[in-house]
């Protein structure tokens, strides 16, 4: 859940208020050249904040077996 939050986070704030480069976290001209950089998401503000509402970030694949946290 506290991961989801933060990608929602990080998501609504790299395609609105931008606060991320303003504080140099990350460089612009990361977004400017990522392939997965929408322009047209930009100062949409999504129901409820959230853009993912599922992550696969927990899985971890160890042999033939998958295993989640």
């Amino acid at each position: 859940m506290q991961r989801l939050m933060a990608l929602n986070h990080f998501v609504q704030d790299v395609y609105n208020s931008e606060k991320i480069i303003k504080h140099k976290v990350i460089h612009q001209e990361i977004l400017a050249t990522s392939k997965n950089y929408r322009k047209e998401c930009e100062e949409i503000n999504l129901m409820f904040g959230v853009c993912a509402h599922i992550c696969g970030g927990d899985l971890v694949r160890h042999t033939e077996k998958y295993y989640s946290r």
